[in-house]
């Protein structure tokens, strides 16, 4: 079983699936580093996941993205924390479906804005805060009606919404080293 974390950017997916991993020995792909190399791969440049964005637009990064899910077909026991917009392409969906348990890790626009303050709104958000809060709005029933699981992860740490993940899931924890967070 697979283990896939969606949610709006700066939602703690990363975070959390990283804290999980520790908790687990499950390994862990963040898609966003899986479009990197992919990129890499057929450009043979190295490029932030922001850069490549801008870089190639919105279109051709969805084919990316797309590209990256479905390379992760054959994943077992992984932990994959996808990118905020994975999620909202329904060939996606159907793929992250397929892939394993969704787990949607929910925080509050004002919380994701906080965070997004310290290294800042992704290019795909138009017109700053209100524009994410659009976005917000837009994604949260994608978000929601795709999980198996809801995690409200506000005033929580990575390691409380990791432990929700293990129980969730059923899994052994294995090496629990604390939170990362």
């Amino acid at each position: 079983m697979n283990i896939i974390l969606i949610g709006f950017a700066s939602s703690g997916k990363t975070t959390a699936a990283n804290t999980l991993s520790q908790l687990t020995s499950l390994p862990h792909v963040d898609l966003d580093r899986a479009i990197e190399t992919l990129f890499e791969r057929d450009h043979h440049r190295t490029l932030t996941i922001r850069e490549i964005f801008s870089e190639v637009g919105k279109s051709a990064f969805v084919r990316l993205e797309h590209q990256a899910i479905q390379e992760l077909q054959g994943a077992q026991f992984t932990i994959i924390s996808t990118g905020g917009h994975a999620p909202v392409d329904p060939h996606n969906r159907k793929l992250l479906k397929q892939l394993g348990t969704i787990i949607y890790l929910k925080a509050a626009p004002e919380t994701i804005l906080g965070r997004m303050r310290k290294k800042g709104i992704p290019a795909s958000i138009k017109d700053g805060e209100a524009g994410l809060l659009r976005e917000w709005q837009f994604r949260d029933p994608i978000y929601s009606e795709l999980s198996d699981l809801v995690i409200e992860n506000d005033g929580s740490t990575a390691l409380e919404s990791a432990s929700k993940i293990v129980e969730f899931c059923s899994l052994e924890e294995t090496n629990n080293q604390g939170d990362t967070n």
